[in-house]
């Protein structure tokens, strides 16, 4: 649930917060094969990575902490940016 929420704040523009969805939007390789317990750990620890590297590198906070990215899935979208240049 805390990957979903982070990818809703970090990319808003998506059309679609769904696993496969996230998966498409961001190139991430897989089967195809969705709703299968390894394959979809599989894929939401590349989406986690990707999001971590992505507060990393565009937004140049070093090394995201997990209570980082809990309080930043619990921020409004409109306070994202904001929020995050404090991080830095």
């Amino acid at each position: 649930m805390l990957v979903l929420l982070v990818s809703r704040r970090l990319n808003q523009e998506a059309s679609s917060h769904k696993l496969g969805d996230l998966v498409a939007y961001h190139n991430i390789a897989n089967d195809g094969v969705f709703h299968r317990a390894l394959a979809d750990a599989e894929v939401t620890a590349a989406l986690w990575l990707l999001l971590v590297n992505s507060l990393t590198d565009k937004h140049a906070i070093g090394q995201p902490s997990f209570e980082l990215m809990q309080k930043l899935a619990k921020q409004p979208k409109a306070s994202v940016e904001k929020f995050l240049a404090k991080q830095r």
